[in-house]
């Protein structure tokens, strides 16, 4: 009976372990969760060549599609959340009464991780050049951050610690309203609301949310719309993106909005995820609206309101594609402010007054440029600060052929769109409340750069001798020890030796007795290079002896190095 119950289990737990991977060859495993990417099939060989990580990668394959895989995800994460009110996922956080939050953006929430005096300006003087360009057009410019959840809905997060001050929300406005940079705050818009307006299992807006922007978006811009107004629910259509991190193999959707009257736009894809969505509509106007994910539920509003209208997802803007006349809007989530200042976003660098540079004394650092192709008709110059560091309020200035432009600053160093065939003469940048004129010097490629010698990485010894300034030379194999001793990698100080084999000066009267004194004339031994290789190799090393009877020089050496195994240590 015993016996039988035994063979049961085991057949039992066999079927156990066999069923993942008989569904992953039967029914090609499980799909990917939320914002994950599955690692791709493994390949025996490429290119008529064997590939040596064939078998890692087969692992990796199946241990992210193994059958039952999201199940197990999903039961494991209820179980930790019921329990222990804890989120198995990276970026999810669990708030109160079923909500979620998106983990990365408790920097903000806290207040722990604010931006730089110097980011914070770079950031916004790089808003105010794109909409100097885009009034010099005969446009219009409006920038929008788009709050996020847990600034709207802080009493739905778990408890932590505010450190209170200003968020880089409220110092980016700040700097925005002393330039005269048009710019729309939605937390006082959304304020006004009691219902919801972004998902409580997802990060974004729903499609009331996105309603309610786009309506104070376009009356920013003197344009009427009521889509606000004309929102209906459209039943629990919608799976958030939280929800999925969280529980992958999860069933419950939430509830959404449609507008009511229905879209007329044509779009060149019906995919809203498309880096670049061209609209025509019955509106007017032109639109270049760069965007996030949050443009998702917020483009078709606005596709609808213009008569032609490009929505980018690329978070480089480049304003030098703005038609004659059209609106340049940029709407950015909150917890991603930084990318204004992380990308290169610029448009034709503008004139300026020669004379602000007329007074600038020459100063001791310089900027090591690069440069490459920009928009058609334009060059692209990229400098970067070598012995300066500017003002934290400094704009930087380029002398090009006479004439004095306006570069689109960074923390550190600077970006600037020339015509073809320009030259950076020099660069201008305040320190110490002085403006400063700056050598441009071009930068060498890191392909060109001579490459450093580096320390051997299989020789133990080498990296060890070369940190401590010991290393002179390689032997070449003439210049190697006896047969006995060819283990020899590198010469040094001490003369020509193995990695870790010690060796002693040994006294006239001592000579081939096999003892001898420690530490005589030109040898510096170290007992950490025998260590190095691990305690048995060391006690190899001190239990056999061999002599060279060469100018008492001993060499220590394992017993069945002496009798010529190639066994290794």
């Amino acid at each position: 009976m015993k016996k039988t119950l035994s063979l049961i289990f085991t057949a039992l737990f066999l079927a156990v372990c066999l069923v993942p991977g008989l569904g992953l060859i039967l029914t090609g495993g499980a799909d990917a969760a939320a914002n994950e990417i599955l690692p791709a099939a493994p390949a025996i060989a490429a290119d008529g060549v064997f590939n040596p990580d064939v078998l890692a990668e087969t692992a990796a394959y199946v241990d992210g599609r193994f059958s039952f895989r999201l199940e197990g995800i999903t039961a494991w994460a209820k179980l930790n959340a019921a329990l222990f009110r804890t989120s198995t996922a990276e970026n999810v956080l669990l708030g109160r009464d079923g909500w979620l939050f998106y983990a990365p953006t408790i920097h903000d929430y806290t207040g722990d991780a604010p931006m730089t005096a110097r980011e914070l300006y770079c950031a916004a003087r790089t808003l105010y050049l794109l909409q100097e360009y885009a009034e010099n057009r005969g446009g219009d410019f409006l920038f929008t951050a788009a709050p996020n959840k847990n600034t709207l809905y802080p009493e739905y997060m778990p408890e932590r610690t505010r450190l209170g001050g200003a968020s880089n929300m409220d110092a980016l406005y700040a700097l925005l309203g002393e330039m005269g940079v048009s710019y729309l705050d939605l937390r006082g818009v959304f304020g006004q609301e009691t219902e919801p307006l972004y998902f409580k299992t997802d990060s974004h807006w729903n499609a009331r949310g996105a309603a309610l922007a786009a309506d104070a978006l376009l009356a920013a811009l003197g344009r009427e719309s009521d889509y606000f107004a004309n929102t209906v629910s459209a039943g629990n259509t919608h799976r958030g993106d939280l929800y999925e991190m969280l529980y992958p193999a999860g069933k419950s959707l939430e509830e959404d909005f449609a507008y009511a009257p229905g879209f007329t736009f044509t779009a060149n894809t019906d995919n809203p995820d498309r880096v670049t969505i061209t609209t025509e509509s019955a509106g007017t106007g032109a639109l270049l609206c760069y965007r996030d994910s949050f443009g998702r539920n917020l483009y078709p509003y606005l596709a609808e309101s213009f008569a032609a209208a490009e929505f980018s997802r690329r978070n480089e803007y480049t304003a030098a594609t703005l038609p004659e006349g059209g609106t340049l809007v940029i709407e950015l989530v909150e917890r991603n402010l930084r990318y204004l200042v992380e990308y290169d976003s610029l448009a034709p660098a503008p004139e300026r007054d020669p004379s602000l540079a007329a007074d600038a004394a020459p100063g001791s650092g310089c900027a090591a440029l690069t440069e490459s192709a920009g928009t058609e008709g334009y060059t692209v110059f990229s400098g970067v600060w070598d012995g300066v560091t500017p003002d934290d309020t400094s704009n930087v200035y380029i002398l090009s052929g006479g004439a004095l432009y306006e570069a689109v600053p960074r923390p550190d160093g600077f970006i600037v769109s020339l015509p073809d065939g320009s030259t950076v003469d020099a660069v201008y940048a305040a320190a110490g409340g002085n403006l400063f004129r700056l050598s441009a010097v071009y930068a060498i490629e890191e392909s060109k750069k001579p490459k450093e010698t580096e320390p051997n990485e299989k020789d133990p010894c080498s990296a060890a001798c070369r940190a401590a300034g010991a290393c002179t030379r390689r032997l070449r194999r003439d210049d190697r020890a006896p047969r006995s001793h060819r283990s020899a990698r590198h010469g040094s100080s001490c003369g020509d030796r193995s990695p870790g084999v010690r060796r002693t000066r040994r006294d006239r009267s001592a000579r081939g007795t096999g003892r001898g004194r420690r530490g005589g004339r030109n040898c510096r031994f170290d007992r950490a290079g025998a260590r190095a290789q691990g305690p048995s190799r060391a006690g190899a090393l001190r239990r056999h002896r061999h002599a060279d009877r060469r100018g008492g020089i001993r060499f220590e050496l394992p017993r069945h190095r002496r009798q010529g195994r190639r066994t290794a240590l």
